[in-house]
């Protein structure tokens, strides 16, 4: 009735399906293990909780990245700290904002754009400090009028340290959905000290 070959396509096809289930299972439950593993780092003067699973890809002075190194995901998260210069004593929070994803050569899609402003932040753990101000912006978009990116920006104006801490997610479309909720975890767990 059943040969031998009959039933290793069996044992393979449950087998990958109990490969499906378990992997369904740990995304299901990442989010809970992100706040459970995740290391706190020190940049600047903020505190970020990083995911355990991003490596670190680029530690400068005023400049740090992570990338998913344990997969082939086209994403990379960036958080840079700007000094004011003399021109953004002049500049409200939303025109350096722009400025800095004009400089990026993005490009939002005027429909699936979410903007946040400061008024959205009252109750992010950064505003209880004084002078303190956020702008966030995330959706697809175009970068350099080619290619087709899930951009996440954020941007931290710090007036007694004068200067902006701006966190950038950037992902191919599909990849913004796996990374693109932890990197909101973080940004919204910025910490000022």
């Amino acid at each position: 009735m059943f040969g031998y070959g009959a039933i290793w396509e069996w044992l393979i096809f449950f087998g990958v399906i109990y490969a499906l289930i378990y992997t369904m299972f740990v995304i299901k439950n990442e989010k809970n293990t992100f706040l459970e593993t995740a290391v706190l780092r020190s940049f600047k003067h903020f505190d970020l909780l990083i995911p355990s699973w991003w490596t670190q890809t680029l530690d400068e002075e005023n400049a740090i990245a992570f990338e998913r190194t344990d997969t082939r995901y086209d994403w990379k998260a960036t958080f840079t700290w700007l000094q004011f210069t003399e021109k953004d004593l002049e500049l409200s929070l939303e025109d350096k904002f722009k400025e800095l994803i004009q400089d990026r050569k993005i490009l939002f899609d005027l429909d699936t754009g979410a903007i946040l402003n400061p008024s959205d932040f009252l109750t992010h753990p950064a505003s209880q400090k004084e002078g303190i101000s956020m702008l966030r912006i995330e959706g697809t978009a175009s970068e350099d009028e080619v290619d087709r990116v899930y951009f996440d920006a954020f941007i931290l104006k710090d007036e007694q340290a004068q200067g902006y801490l701006f966190c950038e997610s950037r992902s191919s479309v599909l990849n913004g959905l796996v990374e693109g909720p932890y990197f909101e975890e973080v940004i919204m767990r910025v910490i000022a000290k």
